[in-house]
């Protein structure tokens, strides 16, 4: 196996990655971010990037965790797997480099996005952090949205 490059980030002290191919860009503010009167909770709004108007999920309430601050937006793009949105998170922890046969794969089934979990010792603290499949993430999200007639894209 080999190295999977990874944005490492927490929603409210859980931490979350996602492989690097799929982030684009990281926005340390929500201003940009435009509301809907359609979607509901799951549905932060808008924001212009790249000439393109992108989704922009609440990510928090997709996990279901309590959030009150979540200051960041990854913006998710990637032409080939046709993904392009951008989500929620409270902060930023960084670029890591994990080795695939150190990924526990899940086992969940009431979280099918969740790849796996990487469990990692530092100086006596254990954290966990669960790695995310963007395609079943945003298959997960579009079944959160509130649908208002033929309005939806994620």
């Amino acid at each position: 196996m080999g190295l999977l490059k990874v944005i490492t980030f927490s929603i409210e002290n859980r931490f979350f990655s996602l492989p690097s191919r799929y982030v684009k860009e990281i926005i340390d503010n929500d201003k940009g971010i435009m509301t809907l009167f359609y979607g509901g909770k799951a549905l932060k709004g808008i924001m212009p990037y790249e000439g393109d108007l992108l989704s922009v999920l609440d990510t928090a309430f997709l996990l279901d965790i309590e959030s009150k601050n979540e200051p960041f937006i990854l913006l998710c793009k990637e032409k080939k797997d046709d993904i392009a949105t951008g989500l929620t998170i409270s902060s930023i922890k960084g670029i890591e480099y994990v080795e695939e046969e150190e990924i526990k794969q899940s086992t969940n089934n009431e979280a099918p996005f969740i790849s796996g979990f990487v469990r990692e010792e530092r100086r006596g603290k254990v954290r966990v952090t669960a790695i995310l499949n963007i395609e079943k993430f945003l298959k997960h999200a579009s079944g959160k949205i509130q649908k208002v007639g033929n309005l939806i894209d994620i």
